[in-house]
């Protein structure tokens, strides 16, 4: 981009002389070839087919013409076109990169989501295990009315109490396992740039 601020007015200025130049360029050699003038350096030129050994005028004509050939405008616009497609193959190196990351959090989330069924489901059929080994004790108690038989089947509550509770911490053991072995997000990381 140039280093100023564009200025329209002086644009249109610049390209306006530019044209006058080449039109004032155009006109002299015109006259000069047409032998309505004279100007030997244009002569010269003409016949050596090098425009070094031109007029003056000639070569002021030129240069404004060359000036404004290429404006400060123009420039800007390709500049900015450049600016643009380069932008455009960043979004879409990002859009691609965003996609394979959505497809590696969307396995993830699909395997994190299977790992918490089957804990559930384990959970629940501890739970049920539970739950039926205390209805076991409360029938027994139930059905106890002297000491002695109450005694021994109390043991025999314990005893499955304590065998539950072994297997409670087992499967806590188990669970813990598997969470410390799974892949967290961060874990994961976005595949690089190519």
């Amino acid at each position: 981009m140039p280093d100023a601020p564009l200025d329209a007015r002086a644009e249109i200025t610049l390209l306006r002389d530019a044209i006058h130049a080449s039109h004032e360029q155009g006109s002299h050699l015109h006259h000069v070839f047409s032998g309505w003038e004279e100007c030997a350096p244009c002569e010269k030129a003409n016949e050596e087919g090098d425009g070094t050994f031109a007029c003056d005028a000639y070569k002021a004509w030129q240069k404004e013409a060359e000036a404004g050939h290429r404006s400060r405008a123009e420039v800007a616009v390709d500049q900015l076109v450049a600016a643009l497609a380069e932008t455009r193959t960043q979004l879409e190196i990002a859009e691609r990169q965003n996609g394979e990351l959505a497809n590696v959090i969307a396995g993830t989330g699909l395997a994190l989501w299977e790992e918490e069924r089957d804990l559930a489901r384990m959970r629940l059929a501890w739970q049920s295990a539970r739950q039926r080994a205390i209805a076991y004790g409360e029938g027994i108690l139930r059905q106890v009315s002297n000491r002695e038989a109450w005694e021994g089947w109390a043991k025999e509550a314990q005893a499955e109490v304590v065998r539950l509770q072994s297997l409670l911490a087992e499967r806590d053991e188990q669970i813990a396992g598997l969470l410390a072995d799974e892949p967290t997000l961060d874990d994961y990381q976005p595949a690089a740039p190519r």
